[in-house]
């Protein structure tokens, strides 16, 4: 009932979460199966919340912060390490982010309040009376040094430790040291070795932050309220004081594994934050005065464009707004850096064929706006691909071609991928491998843009994607301990479309454990909508003469319907082939080289919108694990990639 096991847990929030498939067939059922769950006992105070809300109940603490959720019959984690060391994000669960003993706390993906268990039913026993600081005999874990998570006991003569990723790094078992399994700000946990109530103090000063990064300091730490200079604005510890002043929880910075290591999380930004608390680095205005939400006073910067732009530097400007005295200029969905007066500015930090994304926001009088939209540039000398796909529209169908134009194309004839166009990442987390897969996406137009290495190359008239084994210069952990590397486009920033004629001119490559696609994918996963999934291309690099097309959607009962059909040939390896397929009410067709195959009708076409998306896998569930056969770097090459609506 506990515990699932890593892989099994990890493809649950996959499926739990998107139900995607990808191609990605992994759903619930065949995963989780039946599972016999106790009673639940009676959940007191939150009885009639926790219908209709996830509850997290740690119902057998031993410090790894994972607990479990009845009424969803899953694990559930009580802190943002455990989080991310079972392959969750986590946004997707519940954390106490301003730890008062009630229970409650913030799940930011749902965007509402969450809970866990502190009822008597599931925690220990009542510790003993009297100030556990003072009686020498009970055990006490003082980290007089917040930063690393260690701390020590002098009952005990030993070090000791706040948390199980720490535990575990100095070689200790978590259920010997003391967790706060129900933070409620009281200084008690839980030891499970020994089956009772363990006390911790956290004290000393703070570490300094790292520079170039919104700091939220709490120079007299009574109210929740510190100050933030790079925003020069009020910024606030606990989502109880934020609410308070008006604030978002979310645009805040919450500690959701306090480690006294001074780095939280930023909800809405995605991103580790930082907070100090108690010191005097930075001193708040005499006269403190919550910081209003964004108005129509300060409007957000419009107009933002590029003038200049070089395999060293670029130049971008935006419009003045009036009332401006500056403008905070966020990079790569971080801030950069905060110009005053000026409405330009010039970045020269930057590294030729490499994609960047700027956001800018205007300040004055205390007030802020939001972020501009994006823009998105590639610093390189000379411009962009400007080639257009042929008018006679050769490659459809011949009844088709006067019914449909062109809405969206990349020829790839250029010598970079167009950040206008593609993403280069999953809308979920880069980290969060799917299918039991073995390969990591870079993210090139996005997090990964500083990594070194690119799965992209181009020749002039064609993208080629390569999977190749991990350099040696790269960190595994910035590859997610993945063996393989190799790339992913989706339009999902750029194009979404309902209906219409999609298709691509492609050549796979050879190989054991090799699995490139070409599909399209539902924008939104809404329920009571049919999730849908149109697998124009897959291909399995052992099964050279085999090219497979497939639909998937959800039934109104939930339950997955897949239409698979394949085409035999020779060889697809032997050169390019155009994969297309038409979707309109109704009907799906696929082609191969302009001739139809497998056809889907009925109420079961889905009529939600989707995007473009092309990659090269590496292993999996399916394709399997390479071989000593299979050659590396794979190379998966794209002519063209076209999508045509009616007109």
């Amino acid at each position: 009932m506990r515990k699932k096991g890593k892989e099994s847990r990890f493809l649950w929030v996959i499926c739990l979460l998107l139900a995607v498939g990808g191609p990605i067939y992994i759903f619930r059922n065949a995963i989780v199966g039946d599972r016999s769950l106790p009673d639940v006992p009676d959940v007191g105070l939150f009885q009639v919340d926790a219908q209709k809300n996830p509850y997290c109940f740690d119902v057998s603490p031993l410090g790894d912060g994972v607990g479990y959720n009845f009424s969803a019959n899953e694990d559930c984690y009580l802190n943002s390490e455990a989080a991310r060391a079972n392959g969750a994000e986590p946004k997707n669960h519940c954390f106490d982010t301003d730890p008062t003993g009630d229970g409650k706390g913030w799940n930011a993906f749902t965007e509402k309040l969450c809970y866990f268990g502190t009822d008597k039913a599931f925690g220990p026993a009542e510790p003993p009376t009297g100030n556990p600081l003072e009686d020498p005999g009970l055990d006490v874990c003082i980290d007089s040094a917040p930063v690393d998570g260690v701390g020590f006991n002098a009952q005990r003569n030993a070090e000791c430790y706040l948390n199980s990723e720490v535990a575990r790094a100095n070689g200790a078992d978590p259920r010997n040291h003391c967790f706060d399994t129900d933070p409620t700000g009281d200084g008690k946990g839980y030891n499970a070795a020994d089956d009772r109530t363990c006390y911790f103090q956290v004290g000393g000063p703070v570490i300094e932050p790292p520079t170039k990064q919104d700091i939220c300091v709490d120079a007299t730490p009574v109210d929740g309220v510190g100050f933030n200079a790079q925003r020069n604005a009020e910024c606030y510890l606990n989502s109880e004081v934020a609410r308070a002043n008006g604030a978002d929880p979310r645009n805040h910075c919450f500690d959701t594994d306090p480690t006294g290591d001074g780095k939280g999380y930023n909800a809405a930004d995605d991103r580790t934050c930082y907070f100090q608390v108690g010191s005097t680095a930075v001193e708040p205005p005499v006269e403190k005065k919550p910081v209003e939400k964004p108005t129509t006073d300060i409007k957000i910067p419009e107009n933002l464009r590029s003038s200049k732009v070089s395999s060293s530097s670029i130049t971008i400007l935006w419009d003045q707004v009036t009332g401006a005295e500056g403008y905070n200029i966020e990079r790569n969905g971080s801030y950069f850096t905060t110009v005053n007066a000026a409405t330009s500015f010039i970045d020269s930090d930057v590294k030729n064929l490499t994609a960047y994304s700027y956001k800018v926001s205007a300040f004055g009088g205390g007030k802020f706006s939001n972020n501009s939209e994006p823009l998105k540039v590639v610093a390189v000398n000379g411009g962009g691909d400007t080639s257009v796909p042929p008018a006679d529209k050769a490659t459809l169908p011949a009844n088709l071609r006067d019914q449909y134009s062109i809405a969206f194309f990349d020829e790839f004839n250029g010598q970079y991928l167009n950040p206008e166009k593609w993403n280069t990442s999953f809308i979920w987390p880069s980290d969060l491998i799917i299918n039991n897969e073995e390969q990591y996406y870079v993210d090139v137009n996005g997090q990964d843009n500083d990594l070194g290495v690119s799965p992209f190359s181009f020749d002039g008239s064609s993208l080629t994607i390569s999977a190749r084994k991990t350099p040696s210069s790269v960190p595994a952990d910035r590859v997610a301990n993945q063996e393989y590397i190799s790339g992913l486009i989706t339009s999902y920033d750029a194009f979404k479309f309902t209906h219409g004629y999609a298709e691509a001119r492609v050549k796979v490559p050879k190989g054991q454990g090799l699995w490139p696609a070409f599909w399209l994918l539902n924008a939104y996963y809404r329920e009571g909508e049919k999730k849908p999934e149109i697998d124009i291309m897959e291909y399995l690099g052992h099964q050279t003469s085999r090219a497979y097309q497939t639909y998937h959607y959800f039934d109104p009962a939930g339950k997955k319907i897949s239409s698979e059909s394949h085409v035999d040939k020779s060889d697809y390896t032997d050169g390019y082939y155009i994969f297309s397929a038409e979707w309109k009410p109704g009907l799906i067709q696929f082609y191969i080289d302009g001739k139809p195959h497998h056809k889907i009708e009925g109420d079961g076409v889905a009529n939600e919108q989707m995007y473009l998306l092309a990659n090269l896998a590496v292993g999996g569930w399916w394709p399997g694990t390479p071989n000593s056969q299979t050659e590396f770097p794979a190379e998966y090459s794209i002519d063209w990639i076209r999508v045509y609506q009616k007109n």
